[in-house]
């Protein structure tokens, strides 16, 4: 087994990938995290507005999620959608 600081050693790569996979998982709880909230909030505003079509609560979530207005959430959203 090879020592820290001897030739060909590979220690610095085995710590960097330890940080690697902490980085990982913490995005992976971001995403998670992130999903469940804009899945709360579309059950929200499906609740409010029973009526509303998809692309209309589509929009309402996006408007609420990213703080845009009409014109900001109409260029978020592909008008094909």
């Amino acid at each position: 087994m090879e020592k820290q600081g001897q030739p060909g050693s590979n220690w610095l790569v085995d710590r960097l990938g330890q940080f690697n996979f902490l980085t990982a998982l913490r995005e992976r709880n971001h995403v998670r995290r992130t999903c469940i909230d804009t899945l709360n909030l579309y059950h929200e505003v499906a609740a409010e507005r029973p009526q509303a079509g998809k692309r209309e609560r589509y929009e309402r979530v996006v408007a609420l999620r990213t703080g845009a207005d009409a014109a900001g959430v109409a260029r978020l959203i592909p008008a094909d959608l």
